[in-house]
């Protein structure tokens, strides 16, 4: 977390499966050549795997679709019938309604 790559497939995929980073693949093995890098990770599903609901997981990707919000505005809009619980959360954690989602970790995503 804290990153622009953090997102919400990132606390998704963290949170079913172990992550071991692989290798980077030659953007010439694509066609047409991409102008990003590519890499293979390997997967292991863990052995508990975290689910969240699927109203979570919406939430948490229209989070991320406005990343540069505040996550209190964010909750207030997308989810206000949670927004104070996951609020008080938060700062019971050490986080403030201006943190932005991409600071907040993927176990306190699964708290919430």
């Amino acid at each position: 977390h804290g990153t622009k790559q953090f997102s919400a497939l990132t606390i998704f995929l963290s949170s079913a499966y172990e992550i071991e980073r692989g290798h980077k693949v030659a953007p010439q093995c694509f066609y047409p050549i991409p102008d990003v890098d590519s890499y293979l990770f390997h997967l292991t599903r863990r052995p508990e795997p975290f689910r969240f609901e699927e109203e979570t997981k919406k939430i948490i990707r229209e989070c991320f679709g406005q990343r540069r919000k505040q996550i209190g505005s964010l909750l207030r809009t997308f989810a206000p019938e949670k927004a104070e619980t996951w609020l008080a959360e938060l700062e019971a954690n050490g986080y403030s309604r201006k943190s932005r989602p991409e600071e907040i970790p993927t176990e306190l995503w699964q708290k919430l």
